[in-house]
């Protein structure tokens, strides 16, 4: 589906907007899959809104009207009591394209519980896309601050901020380089990675095919010997993944005072990777596996933990 956010800032008063946010997640709160969200607002969430909140939904891109239909715009998700809109899946090359895992028992989400965030802990995230991180610190008591250089993701993150009524989180638009470590007790990043396919490209650009080049360089930038804790959410195709992958770290870290905390969540064959790939962006599977996977064995995620 395609998708457009306004240039210029999002329309709306917060109080609307939180008056809004409301009445999305109790809807929401009342499905029993939100995966099934479907691409128009059905009858039971328009009798919920009014003339003027569906006016903030079209006036902000969120919602289109189509043939006297309202269409979503933006994928609309919603757990542990956050609302979050995000882009809906899509295989084309879209280098701002804005994503969220809606697998709430795995990826994102199940890395944004883990968060060790304490009351009054001020927490960076690194490419904050749509600002769950920043947005989950903020709930467990922290002050978070959401960077990223993608500005379609600041401002979907802003509207999620207020969607939620979580006004002190900060998000802006910035290379993560300019951002000082040593201001932050933790420092948190789901780094980005992608491939490209004849032409076709996935959304999730902006990183290495495994994510490592990036990883490699925030932890260089924001150095755990400064006493700063590190979380990561990272996707790797190796043969030899996990050995390999701490090897690389211990590399990068250069001090075997730091402590590495390295858990494998999941891991999948490549071929079944691929498959379910092409499944959820509705490919021909068919599609071969590219020439820059094949001497990979497996897909392996990981949450890695850096503290002093």
């Amino acid at each position: 589906m395609k998708s457009s956010l306004p240039v210029t800032r999002f329309s709306y008063e917060t109080s609307t907007l939180t008056r809004l946010g409301e009445i999305l997640k109790e809807y929401f709160r009342r499905k029993t899959v939100n995966q099934e969200v479907q691409s128009e607002l059905d009858s039971d969430l328009l009798t919920l809104l009014n003339e003027d909140l569906l006016q903030v939904l079209v006036m902000n891109g969120l919602v289109q009207i189509s043939n006297e239909r309202y269409i979503w715009n933006f994928l609309p998700v919603y757990s542990d009591n956050l609302l979050l809109f995000c882009d809906f899946p899509r295989f084309e090359s879209v280098k701002t394209y804005v994503w969220l895992s809606t697998k709430f028992s795995g990826g994102s989400w199940t890395f944004a519980r883990s968060l060790p965030v304490k009351k009054g802990d001020h927490v960076l995230d690194l490419g904050t896309g749509t600002g769950l991180l920043a947005l989950m610190a903020r709930l467990r008591g922290g002050i978070a601050l959401g960077v990223d250089i993608n500005p379609r993701a600041i401002r979907l993150a802003q509207l999620n901020r207020d969607l939620n009524s979580l006004d002190s989180v900060e998000f802006q638009r910035r290379d993560w380089n300019s951002a000082k470590g040593d201001q932050f007790d933790l420092i948190v990043s789901q780094p980005p990675f992608g491939f490209s396919l004849g032409g076709l490209g996935l959304a999730f650009n902006g990183g290495s095919i495994t994510g490592l080049q990036t990883t490699k360089e925030i932890i260089q930038r924001f150095n755990p010997k400064d006493h700063q804790i590190l979380g990561f959410f990272i996707h790797v195709l190796e043969d030899d993944s996990h050995s390999r992958f701490s090897r690389l770290i211990q590399e990068w870290i250069r001090d075997d005072s730091v402590n590495i905390d390295l858990q494998p969540q999941y891991s999948y064959p490549i071929e079944v990777w691929w498959q379910g790939l092409l499944r959820k962006q509705k490919i021909d599977s068919s599609f071969p596996i590219p020439s820059e996977f094949q001497s990979y064995n497996e897909v392996v995620s990981y949450f890695m933990y850096l503290s002093k």
